[in-house]
């Protein structure tokens, strides 16, 4: 559990760059969690921490909304023609059991309960319902360090600094799913260079070892029956 401060600090953050926020993502890793989305999303989908919905505008859903606590994010995102609210990931103003997918994509280490998040998912997904997570990898942390000094000799798309230094592990999400109710969990590590250039090295490395040093945790895992 984080410091009760920790969401009115990050909600601050959040609405102080939703002018640009956009402009500060790195274009290949949002492509390659839209990849990762697209083979796994089906029906109804909800993207928790949906920021201006990016992700989603470019995720084609038939039927989507967004919810973010950040109000000028909720803003910025219907200015962008997406259905959202603003909401607390942790208390999701959502019935139970009428979603197909939920997504939560680099939000979990903002949270002050994780756990109770991906309680929340479970319960407004319908029985089969699958929850789709994307995480910076705690395991390689060094590459906070990397992406600040890109920063500062002016290479941009490297992300803002949010002041978060603390991540989760691929081990520590696979445990929080099953204590959540979610069975089928896959996890998969990506991205150990981020340029689109370098994607075919990437892809390549992503099939040995090396994967653990991947940058990002992309999860899986299915809302079971009974």
């Amino acid at each position: 559990m984080k410091n009760p401060s920790q969401k009115r600090f990050y909600r601050e953050k959040f609405d102080g760059v939703s002018e640009h926020h956009d402009k500060l993502l790195n274009d290949y890793a949002i492509n390659r969690r839209i990849e990762f989305f697209r083979a796994h999303r089906s029906g109804l989908v909800v993207d928790v921490g949906s920021g201006s919905g990016k992700i989603l505008s470019m995720l084609h859903c038939c039927e989507a909304f967004g919810a973010d606590l950040s109000f000028r994010m909720v803003h910025k995102m219907k200015g962008n023609g997406i259905n959202g609210f603003q909401s607390d990931a942790e208390f999701l103003p959502i019935n139970d059991a009428v979603i197909d997918t939920a997504i939560g994509s680099e939000i979990i280490y903002y949270l002050d309960d994780p756990s109770r998040f991906l309680r929340e998912a479970h319960r407004v997904l319908k029985p089969n319902g699958k929850l789709l997570l994307s995480s910076f990898n705690n395991s390689v942390r060094f590459y906070c360090q990397l992406r600040m000094l890109l920063r500062m000799i002016g290479l941009n798309r490297m992300y803002f600094d949010d002041g978060n230094k603390t991540f989760t592990t691929a081990k520590q999400l696979r445990r929080l799913m099953r204590q959540a109710g979610f069975r089928e969990i896959e996890v998969i590590k990506v991205v150990l260079i981020p340029w689109e250039r370098a994607d075919f090295i990437n892809r390549f490395l992503e099939k040995t070892f090396l994967r653990h040093a991947g940058m990002f945790i992309f999860v899986s895992g299915t809302k079971a029956v009974g």
